[in-house]
């Protein structure tokens, strides 16, 4: 059961990312990419059989560890390993 999940979870992830580069030529396509910031997040994690859970209902850090990933003319190149919310990206 924990495989099953874990490849469906990871083939749901692999047509994000498929879906996203579509987006991204179509932005150069159009030269509309050096106008843009994207800005890719998630409401939460999933356990997927870690620690014997499933799903969201925990603060474990495959629940609630989720990306917050942000790409654009003059955004640096990076990773921030202090703890970010999403109230963090109004004021930037």
């Amino acid at each position: 059961q924990v495989r099953r999940s874990r490849r469906g979870y990871f083939a749901n992830i692999s047509y994000v990312d498929d879906k996203l580069g579509e987006l991204v030529d179509v932005l150069k396509r159009t030269r509309m990419l050096d106008d843009t910031t994207i800005l890719f997040c998630s409401d939460h994690g999933d356990m997927l059989g870690e620690r014997g859970l499933w799903f969201k209902m925990s603060f474990f850090e495959g629940s609630a560890r989720v990306p917050l990933m942000i790409a654009g003319k003059g955004v640096p190149a990076g990773l921030v390993k202090a703890p970010v919310s999403n109230l963090d990206v109004t004021p930037t």
